[in-house]
This record gives C-alpha cells, sequence and structure tokens, in this order.
C-alpha cells in the first residue's frame, strides 16, 4: 500500500534526496510511496538537477520532464502514481545509457560543449582549440577514445537530440532541422534515416506513448 505524503517533511526530503540519487545513477528509485501531486514541481525540478549534476545533456532533461509535466494536465484520469513511475523509469534509463559511456574528463568536457552547442556550427578546428591540441592529434585521440570522429559522433548526437524531440514534444521536422543545425528538413530527414534505419515520421509514430 502506497504511503502518500501530504506535507513537506523530513520524510518528503529523505525521500526526494534518494529518489536522485538512485534515478542519476541509472537506477530506478523507491516506489513505496509517492508524494502528493502538489509536490511534484519541487520532484520533477529535483529530478532535473540531479541528473544534469550526473552528466546527461541537460536539453534532454528539460525535453523529457516537460513532456511528462504536459501529461499530468493532459490526462487526469491516468493513476498520478502510475505516470511517475513512468517518468523515473525513462529518465533513470536515459542516465543508465549516458553513464555506460565512461571517458577522460577532458572528452567529457568537450562532449559537454558539443551537447550545448549542437544548435552551433561545431568544428573540428573549434574543438581542438578547446582541448589545447593541434586538429590532426585531436581527431586520432577523440576517435581512439570514443570510437568514431568527432564529425561523426556530432551528427549522432544531432539525431540523437532528434529522436527526443520526436519522441517528447510537438515540433515538427522544419522546426527541429532549424533548431539542430540542418540546412534543410531533407537533410535532417536524409541523415536521421541513414543512422537510424527509419524516417522521423515513421519514428515518432512508432515512439508515441500511450499514457
Amino acid at each position: 500500500m502506497l504511503t502518500q505524503i501530504t506535507d513537506v517533511s523530513d520524510l518528503f526530503w529523505n525521500w526526494l534526496a534518494d529518489a536522485c540519487e538512485e534515478i542519476k545513477n541509472g537506477r530506478d528509485p523507491d516506489y513505496n510511496y509517492f508524494p502528493d501531486e502538489y509536490l511534484w514541481p519541487i520532484v520533477y525540478a529535483a529530478v532535473m538537477v540531479a541528473v544534469i549534476s550526473g552528466g546527461l545533456d541537460p536539453e534532454v532533461a528539460k525535453t523529457v520532464t516537460l513532456s511528462y509535466q504536459n501529461e499530468v494536465g493532459k490526462n487526469r484520469h491516468y493513476p498520478y502514481e502510475g505516470l511517475l513511475s513512468v517518468y523515473f523509469s525513462d529518465i533513470s534509463g536515459k542516465c543508465k545509457e549516458n553513464n555506460q559511456a565512461c571517458y577522460p574528463e577532458n572528452i567529457n568536457a568537450i562532449i559537454r560543449y558539443i551537447r550545448r552547442s549542437l544548435n552551433s556550427k561545431l568544428t573540428v578546428e573549434d574543438l581542438a582549440a578547446k582541448a589545447g591540441m593541434n586538429p590532426r592529434r585531436f581527431s586520432s585521440y577523440f576517435h581512439k577514445t570514443v570510437g568514431i570522429t568527432p564529425k561523426e559522433f556530432i551528427l549522432r548526437e544531432k539525431i540523437y537530440r532528434a529522436k527526443i524531440y520526436l519522441e517528447y514534444s510537438d515540433m515538427d521536422i522544419r522546426m527541429i532541422s532549424d533548431l539542430l543545425g540542418f540546412s534543410s528538413p531533407s537533410h535532417l530527414t536524409n541523415t536521421f534515416e541513414e543512422i537510424t534505419g527509419i524516417c522521423p515520421s515513421d519514428y515518432r509514430y512508432y515512439s508515441g506513448y500511450d499514457f
């Protein structure tokens, strides 16, 4: 039986701290009880801060979280404990995927920069300068460490971000294309299909949530 927390007590804060730590490390939190719905904004904000501090792409964390917050308002018939459980499982799964890639801090710093700058024109020369290396040495080091070239990594990150937008937002292809710096919607569509094997519209259709 779920225990309802009806005030902002030490019990709530202790539960929230434990839940954030578990989610950040890619694990589902304790589902023995849930906070009342009026405390959800605190939960969402705390989880977002935790997962971003743990290395999850801030834009991914924000987009996923906002999609669930919107579902709360649209689906009052859906049990809120269930919706929060799905959110926790979803965001912890993304943290788990992210945590599986452990790189040296200098590479992690470059990756964080790439993720913050996906709507900009990123060049190997700029990344190399930030890493304090010449472009040729940087490209070789990045490839050896990550397993793909910097250009391939940037493209894959853009497609991953596009998947997040397709799955968790109602942005159309043109808007996503502009946001991620593609030259046109067809450029995004062709690149998306080349990397994922499926076109963006089909991806959105098959990955849609049925709350």
